[in-house]
């Protein structure tokens, strides 16, 4: 039994991704922030009960009830070969959208799998992520400069309207030695959503690969290259150009 903040238990961080510091978050692989929780463990199953992201409410001046926490739940199975581990996140709240009594709810589902295997001095991992509403759930990985990811569209009449969401990534790398050693991986998250029966689609993916280079105990070197890009936004199947950043280094 764990009762305090400690990391969320739905999350895919499996890459050795630098630049940044994103690890590949929001890029194909699924992270957020700690959050105070009472989490259960039994074996490789853990349950947690985590305190609801609300910062991130739709309508950020009105009130929100909150009847539920945010629950996660994940299973590991792990043998000296292979590991795998399916993630399910439930989150749900009512906003108020006009008057005190004119509520709506809204509602985040997450669910996925993660999983790497080894082959002597090689590896391959992969993760893949589904769901609605990421960013309610408090999910990164958008464009806009919050950097969560997209939040379910509440109208003036109370109807909610999710974006659906998923996104996978692979990665590889082999120990060439002690000294030296190699990654590459790459990741793509997309959303979608409709409204007026206008299709809104916006994808992003990146790639990396690096070179871990150990000097000394507890001393790495690691040159990289990494590009992040946010592909084109086409509402009504009119595209946008988005941004794209290279990292060397």
């Amino acid at each position: 039994l764990l009762i305090g903040q400690t990391w969320a238990i739905v999350m895919s961080l499996i890459s050795g991704q630098q630049a940044a510091s994103t690890g590949m978050n929001g890029y194909g692989a699924l992270y957020h922030d700690r959050a105070a929780q009472i989490r259960l463990t039994f074996g490789g199953l853990k349950i947690g009960f985590l305190t609801p992201n609300v910062a991130n409410n739709v309508i950020a001046t009105n009130d929100v009830d909150i009847t539920l926490p945010k629950i996660e739940l994940a299973y590991r199975f792990a043998t000296d070969m292979f590991w795998v581990e399916p993630y399910l996140g439930y989150q749900t709240y009512d906003v108020q959208y006009s008057t005190a009594s004119s509520t709506a709810s809204v509602t985040s589902t997450i669910y996925g799998i993660k999983g790497s295997v080894n082959f002597g001095p090689a590896f391959v991992s992969l993760s893949f992520t589904g769901g609605t509403n990421p960013g309610n759930y408090g999910l990164y990985g958008d464009s806009t400069t919050t950097g969560f990811g997209k939040m379910a569209n509440v109208s003036g009449t109370g109807q909610v309207t999710d974006w659906d969401y998923m996104e996978y990534m692979i990665n590889a790398g082999f120990k060439f030695s002690d000294m030296i050693s190699a990654e590459a991986g790459y990741g793509q998250q997309t959303n979608e959503i409709t409204l007026a029966g206008v299709k809104t689609e916006d994808p992003r993916m990146a790639y990396y690969i690096n070179v871990p280079i150990t000097l000394a105990p507890g001393v790495l070197l690691i040159p990289e290259y990494s590009l992040f890009s946010e592909d084109d936004v086409t509402v009504g199947g009119v595209a946008t150009d988005q941004t794209e950043t290279t990292y060397i280094g």
